[in-house]
């Protein structure tokens, strides 16, 4: 039987719509990470003079604005010969997917603007869509609260060396996915065979695991089951044995769904599958 364990991993607040600027950050585990907080750090050292006045006091919400501001030059089409090849190289056609539908989407921007006689709105879009990727406060915070696709976190990953385990997908993303079906009253083999997957992932410390729950990202500290007394944290074993009927958002849990029977009447229910997720905190800024 595996040893689950749970992720030291730090809360952080977020942007609006920012979840998974925040999420990739939690698993970064920066505190843990002391390059990659140097390197956040100078980057947004780099860019900080775009805001005569910054309004976020926090030091996650910088390294959030650092990220995007990554990411948007990972998308242009300025000559980054390295860059390009080693994306490429990795992500394979999903890179050069994302690079157009990012710049499509600020064509569509770019449009709207001068439909709306914003010209000089239009003109800093220009200068980004045109292949010189000018990031401007505009194009910086616009995206900035746009929810991100899976393509762009895998992208942003990728930028801190972390290569993409492709999976069997319904979905096509290439990520583990249930379906409702499958989480119905009683759990379906194959969501079972996702689920032990999914445990063996997590017991790797290497690995990261990011979960799309529909229109927000979490970053996971650990998987379990119920009826797997002895291999779930005393902690978290706790917390289940004191709400036995309804295991729900609680400090840093999640679970697959809210209300469960009893403790002895689950081991075949959707209820016993938990996961223990870091929850983002609403922006402080």
């Amino acid at each position: 039987m595996l040893e689950s364990t749970v992720r030291d991993l730090p809360i952080y607040r977020q942007h609006m719509n920012g979840c998974g600027l925040a999420a990739v950050l939690m698993l970064l585990d920066i505190p843990h990470n002391p390059p990659i907080k140097s390197f956040l750090n100078k980057v947004w050292d780099h860019i900080h003079e775009l805001f005569e006045d910054p309004l976020f006091h926090h030091q996650e919400m910088k390294w959030a604005i650092a990220l995007q501001y990554l990411l948007l030059k990972a998308l242009g089409y300025a000559e980054k010969e390295d860059l390009y090849a080693f994306l490429s190289g990795r992500l394979e056609f999903l890179y050069e997917d994302q690079r157009i539908m990012n710049r499509f989407n600020q064509e569509q921007y770019y449009n709207s603007l001068l439909t709306h006689k914003k010209i000089s709105e239009a003109y800093t879009i220009l200068h980004y869509t045109e292949t010189h990727d000018y990031v401007t406060p505009l194009i910086l915070f616009k995206t900035l609260h746009t929810m991100k696709t899976d393509l762009e976190l895998k992208v942003l990953a990728e930028i801190f060396n972390y290569e993409f385990l492709y999976q069997d997908s319904e979905d096509y993303t290439g990520a583990i996915y249930f379906t409702n079906k499958e989480l119905g009253r009683e759990i379906a083999q194959t969501a079972r065979v996702k689920w032990n997957r999914l445990e063996k992932l997590v017991q790797q410390p290497k690995i990261i695991v990011l979960y799309g729950q529909a229109h927000h990202w979490l970053a996971i500290r650990g998987f379990y089951k119920i009826s797997s007394h002895q291999a779930i944290p005393e902690e978290v074993m706790a917390e289940i044995q004191s709400k036995p009927n309804k295991i729900s958002h609680s400090g840093q849990r999640n679970s697959l769904q809210s209300k469960s029977p009893p403790l002895e009447k689950n081991l075949e229910r959707r209820s016993e599958l938990v996961l223990d997720v870091n929850l983002d905190v609403n922006p402080d800024v």
